[in-house]
């Protein structure tokens, strides 16, 4: 019955994609949270099994009531999310509607000061971790301690991707369009080294202008379902020297990594199921949900703060599994939520979510400011895994961040063009 359930919600996200095709990524955060969500609750249950009937790895140890339990929870939340989505519908009437956006008038110069931030924070970054953490000695969760203290720089590294994007969209001949892809994987690369085997922002570049060139029909749909499915390959390949040395690394074989680290990185339903196991016999009086906003305070204006503040992924790494390592674990939407407060907080949240993801489409869709527009879209990939993987909270902060350090630059790019209109 479980599995049946698992199984439907997969045959309909396929429904899904082949029915929409394009259309469906013009409203591009609906189609990936879902996406996402259905992979994640309904395809991780599936795969865990995979990997426990194949090599043994049990993922998920869940009596069947539990897991009967938490099926229908995620499917419940599915649901409400969907609701609160089409429930904000009528935001449409107040945003500011635009006829077209001229991607190519008054951009170019903000394109140049988001990669001047860029090259300088890598290289604040570089001078201040010792060089490039992807080759500092030992496994991932040795490297993952040279970022500690420097968030403030890599800040400024998302801002290559809303570059790369802008650049993509300024893009209209043939040569511009092969500069930008190439200038897009010298990017990912250059993220990747630097900051010790970190993918997000670089597959997050690549997708948005995959997106872009799939909508300006410059390839098919065929072709970015290709694109998109090569990314996942590579991703999967990458984490293999990515988490050389953990304990994933030892397990399976070359095919049961792969499986591992195709869970592990678009899956991990697990950390849900040991939330609730958790919370069920354990009372979480930390508030995750203030603390993910303490850990954007700088160290320098906050001297005593810990390596570690118990956000809800840490409280899940810390407490829930019992690691003490620097490296985090994803709580996933649903498992931030139950620490919140329990079956309640997740039905609340999912809805909720639902209502944040339906403004962000609308305003890609409809506004007229550009920038606005740019960012939402560049971020798209981005906002959304956070939210899936890490909760509510995190995609606020980020967002928050994110959009103050497009602000700034924005402001920055107003006052060496002589505060031209490029909004």
């Amino acid at each position: 019955m479980i599995y049946l359930i698992c199984f439907a919600n997969l045959v309909g996200l396929t429904i899904y994609w082949c029915r929409l095709g394009v259309d469906g990524l013009r409203r591009v955060y609906l189609t990936m949270f879902v996406s996402c969500y259905v992979f994640t609750y309904f395809g991780g249950v599936l795969l865990a099994n995979v990997l426990y009937s194949s090599y043994g790895i049990d993922k998920i140890s869940a009596s069947d009531a539990t897991t009967r339990e938490l099926v229908l929870l995620a499917q419940v939340c599915l649901l409400l999310f969907v609701l609160g989505y089409w429930m904000t519908g009528p935001l449409r009437g107040l945003i500011s509607r635009r006829a077209e956006i001229d991607w190519r008038t008054g951009t170019v110069w903000f394109v140049r000061v988001l990669s001047a931030a860029l090259i300088l924070s890598m290289l604040v970054y570089l001078i201040g971790s010792g060089g490039p953490v992807l080759l500092k000695e030992g496994g991932y969760e040795n490297r993952y301690d040279a970022n500690v203290g420097m968030g403030s720089y890599s800040l400024f590294f998302s801002m290559g991707l809303m570059a790369c994007t802008l650049a993509s969209l300024r893009a209209r001949t043939r040569a511009e369009k092969l500069r930008v892809t190439g200038g897009t994987i010298m990017y990912c690369l250059l993220t990747f080294v630097v900051l010790g085997g970190y993918r997000q922002l670089g597959f997050a570049a690549l997708f948005s202008i995959a997106v872009i060139a799939v909508l300006r029909r410059d390839i098919s749909f065929g072709k970015f379902l290709i694109v998109s499915v090569a990314l996942v390959t590579t991703t999967l390949v990458v984490a293999i020297f990515r988490y050389t040395g953990t304990t994933s690394d030892q397990a399976g074989g070359l095919t049961g990594r792969l499986f591992i680290f195709l869970y592990d990185g678009f899956a991990p339903v697990d950390a849900f199921y040991n939330i609730v196991a958790f919370c069920r016999y354990h009372d979480v009086t930390e508030n995750v949900f203030l603390n993910q906003f303490l850990t954007t305070v700088p160290r320098f204006m906050w001297s005593q703060k810990p390596a570690i503040v118990l956000n809800a992924g840490n409280f899940y790494t810390q407490m829930v599994l019992g690691r003490t390592e620097l490296i985090t674990y994803s709580p996933t939407l649903l498992g931030e939520l139950y620490l919140l407060g329990g079956s309640a907080a997740c039905v609340l949240g999912a809805f909720i979510s639902g209502c944040i993801l339906r403004t962000f489409d609308e305003i890609i869709l409809l506004s007229k400011h550009k920038m606005l527009v740019a960012f939402l879209f560049s971020f798209s990939f981005v906002f959304v895994f956070n939210l899936y993987r890490e909760g509510i909270e995190v995609l606020v902060t980020k967002t928050i961040l994110y959009g103050t350090a497009v602000l700034v630059l924005l402001t920055v790019t107003r006052l060496l063009t002589g505060f031209r209109r490029i909004v």
